[in-house]
């Protein structure tokens, strides 16, 4: 509970400290609060500025706040991982001492437990794998750093796969020849037994908060509720999952598996969850799919047919515009043919004509040769029958109309091609 005066000296948003700006509080406990603030001199800088408020406290508070501030800023200073954050800088005033860090726009997992009430085993499975690779950074320190506060508040997720270790205020070096810790430190639940003076605590300390809190995280229960109450009906966790949880939850520390060891356990878990997973279902090919080529080979075959519509055209001389727009409409037809034969059938017609699994050239320039015949064929025949069956203002009309036609279908197959490049 905050006296009147600590109440008072809470920052508001818009002041100033030094060269950051207070956006808004983000957290308090302990001896003080948590701000986000603005970087006036880095444009879009944002960082978390921790204060300790040292307004009306005992003697012995006193003590124990330098301690925790003293303590957060000599380690975190030295470490560099990307699972813990960053100290830039420190400062005081007369009644307040401030630690500027990196600033984790995410959520503590305690936040996500009250949000979704569980997480799913694969999820508590990835956190778990992610805190063994902080822990074992700090417990390969030298002296080993032992968090010794390892919880759900204390441990901040942000997006799907960044996950920080944050609050190092009881943190302390392991030193091996001393009997127990100078003052029981921990939080209720999730500190080992020997955090309350019954022997100094090591690097197995953490492993004890780790399981303390992968097991909350998988049930949606606190450590103490478990352990007075059980779990709830319907709470069933995996057998190879509840062996480890209990080996790590050992009351003598010597029965606790090491980090590194905890870690390989995770994996194995993990690697079995997901060979248990049904695997997807691909659907099976069908004999005959749709060609993706088939708008390809629609042009194919019109130009196809235009061009052997056009040669015997040139050769002989007969090249009127009623020629050319019988010979433009047969090829497109033959093109529109396709097309549609290759959409009913979901097979490209060059398949049914293929004999041969791998056709060589002769075989390509003989389905020309028939290609090209057909619209070859139609157009003399087409032009003949128009020819003697209509006038020559009737004919000049159907030209006049088939021309449009075709320059409207150009400006579409133009303008689509041209909002193609424009998309890329």
């Amino acid at each position: 509970m905050y006296s009147q005066q600590q109440q008072i000296s809470q920052l508001s948003p818009g002041t100033h400290l030094r060269r950051y700006i207070i956006q808004n509080k983000i957290g308090e406990g302990g001896y003080g609060a948590v701000y986000k603030a603005r970087d006036s001199r880095k444009p879009g800088k944002y960082v978390a500025i921790k204060q300790i408020n040292l307004a009306n406290l005992s003697t012995q508070e006193m003590i124990e706040a330098t301690d925790t501030y003293n303590r957060e800023v000599s380690m975190l200073s030295q470490l560099q991982h990307p699972g813990l954050p960053h100290i830039y800088e420190t400062f005081s005033d007369a009644t307040h001492w401030y630690v500027v860090q990196d600033y984790i726009g995410g959520k503590t997992l305690e936040a996500l437990l009250k949000k979704r009430g569980r997480l799913s085993l694969e999820q508590t499975l990835d956190i778990g794998l992610k805190l063994c690779e902080i822990l074992d950074y700090l417990h390969q320190q030298k002296p080993p750093i032992i968090y010794r506060d390892l919880k759900p508040s204390n441990i901040i997720m942000k997006g799907k796969d960044e996950l920080y270790l944050v609050d190092f205020g009881i943190a302390r070096h392991y030193r091996k020849y001393q009997r127990k810790d100078t003052e029981p430190l921990g939080s209720p639940g999730y500190a080992a037994p020997e955090q309350y003076g019954k022997a100094q605590s090591t690097p197995r300390t953490d492993v004890y908060g780790l399981g303390a809190t992968l097991q909350e995280l998988f049930t949606g229960r606190e450590p103490l509720e478990i352990k007075m109450h059980g779990l709830p009906a319907g709470y069933e966790i995996p057998v190879a999952f509840k062996t480890l949880l209990e080996q790590m939850l050992q009351s003598d520390p010597a029965q606790r598996p090491k980090i590194y060891k905890v870690k390989q356990e995770l994996q194995k878990l993990k690697q079995i969850l997901h060979s248990s997973k049904p695997a997807t279902k691909h659907p099976a090919p069908r004999a005959h799919r749709r060609s993706r080529n088939s708008g390809a080979d629609f042009l194919l075959w019109t130009y196809a047919g235009i061009v052997f519509t056009l040669i015997p055209a040139i050769l002989t001389g007969r090249f009127p515009l009623l020629y050319l727009l019988v010979a433009l409409s047969v090829s497109l037809a033959a093109g529109l043919l396709t097309y549609f034969i290759q959409r009913a059938r979901y097979a490209s017609t060059t398949q049914l004509m293929n004999v041969y699994r791998k056709p060589g050239r002769g075989q390509y320039l003989l389905e020309a040769c028939v290609i090209g015949s057909l619209p070859l064929l139609l157009t003399h025949l087409g032009y003949d029958a128009l020819n003697k069956a209509l006038d020559k203002d009737l004919q000049l009309l159907i030209i006049w109309c088939g021309l449009s036609c075709f320059a409207w279908l150009l400006y579409k197959i133009v303008a689509r091609k041209a909002r193609k490049v424009v998309s890329r």
